[in-house]
C-alpha cells in the first residue's frame, strides 16, 4: 500500500515521506485526493448569485474557460490552491461545508509550473460526480472569506437537496455563531452546526476531527488498512487453498503465491502477480 501512495505523490512531483504508521500515511493519501478534483465530464450549474456577479465580472472569459474544462473533462486542478497537493494541509472550508475554491487565473509566472498564479478573485464551487455547482465569486482579500455564511446559504437557496441530508432534527442553539467564531473553532478542530433559516445542519463536508483531518478521510483510511490486514491474514492462513484455486483457473500447478496490491481508482485490487488472477477487490 505504501508503494501505491508513494507513486501517487511522485506523480504530483511531491517528495513525500511516509508517516510513522500506515494509517497516518493513508490519511495523507485520502486527504490529498479529497482536495483534488477528478477529471471527468460534468455539467455546470450556476447559482443566481453567481449569475448576477458574473455579468459584471471583469475576468468572465477565464471563468468561461474553467466551465469548458469541466464540461470537457479536462484537468482543472491547476486552478486550485497550491495547498491542495500538500498532504498535511487541511482545507477547513472543504472539510466543513464541502466547498472547493478556485483561482480565477490563466497566467503562470513560470511556464513550467503546474498551478496558475494566485488571483485576487476566487470561484467557489460544489463538486459532485456528475455536476459542478458554481456558487459564488468573492475576493481573496475579503476578511474571513472562507467562513462567510453566504456560501452555504447560497447552496441552500439554490439547491437545498445538496444539504438536506445533513439537517439536524431537534437541535437548537442558545446563540448564533459568528463567522469569527467559526474560524476560531475550525482552527481548534471543533465542529459546530451551521444555522440556515432557523434550521441546523451538520457539516456537509463530512466534518473534521480535533486534528483538523476530514472525518470521512480518516474513516476511509482506517477501513482500508483494516481490510488489507484482514486479507493478508486470510491469504496466509489459507495459502494452500488459494494455490489450488488459482491452479484450477490457470490450469497449471501453482507452487508459490506472489501477491500484489494494485490501485485501480477508486478501487484496490489484490491480485496474484504471476497469473494476474484477481483475489479481492476493495471499493
Amino acid at each position: 500500500m505504501e508503494k501505491i501512495i508513494l507513486g501517487f505523490f511522485q506523480n504530483l512531483n511531491i517528495n513525500y515521506t511516509p508517516k510513522l504508521t500506515i494509517n497516518e500515511t493513508a490519511i495523507d493519501f485520502q486527504n490529498t485526493r479529497l482536495k483534488m478534483i477528478e477529471s471527468r465530464k460534468r455539467d455546470v450549474i450556476k447559482s443566481d448569485t453567481f449569475i448576477q456577479k458574473f455579468q459584471g465580472f471583469s475576468d468572465n472569459l477565464i471563468i468561461d474557460d474553467i466551465e469548458r474544462e469541466f464540461q470537457n473533462g479536462n484537468d482543472v486542478n491547476p486552478h486550485l490552491s497550491r495547498q491542495a497537493i500538500k498532504p498535511d494541509y487541511d482545507d477547513m472550508l472543504l472539510n466543513d461545508w464541502g466547498i472547493h475554491h478556485m483561482h480565477i487565473s490563466n497566467t503562470r509566472k513560470n511556464p513550467n509550473q503546474y498551478f496558475y498564479d494566485r488571483s485576487d478573485q476566487l470561484l467557489f464551487i460544489k463538486v459532485l460526480e456528475e455536476n459542478i455547482y458554481f456558487v459564488e465569486i468573492r475576493s481573496h482579500n475579503e476578511n474571513l472569506v472562507f467562513c462567510r455564511n453566504e456560501l452555504i446559504e447560497i447552496i441552500n437557496k439554490n439547491w437545498p437537496k445538496l444539504i438536506n441530508t445533513y439537517q439536524l432534527n431537534c437541535v437548537s442553539l442558545e446563540k448564533d455563531f459568528t463567522e469569527e467564531e467559526r474560524s476560531i473553532f475550525r482552527k481548534a478542530g471543533v465542529t459546530i452546526p451551521t444555522e440556515i433559516n432557523d434550521k441546523f445542519y451538520f457539516s456537509p463536508g463530512g466534518g473534521y476531527a480535533t486534528s483538523g483531518k476530514n472525518i470521512p478521510c480518516v474513516d476511509a483510511a482506517d477501513s482500508l488498512v483494516k481490510n488489507l490486514r484482514d486479507i493478508e491474514s486470510n491469504i496466509k492462513a489459507k495459502e494452500k487453498n488459494f494455490m489450488i484455486l488459482i491452479s484450477g483457473k490457470v490450469q497449471k500447478t501453482i507452487k508459490d503465491l506472489s501477491i500484489e496490491l494494485v490501485f485501480n481508482d477508486p478501487n484496490y485490487l489484490v491480485i496474484e502477480k504471476n497469473t494476474g488472477i484477481r483475489l479481492f477487490e476493495i471499493g
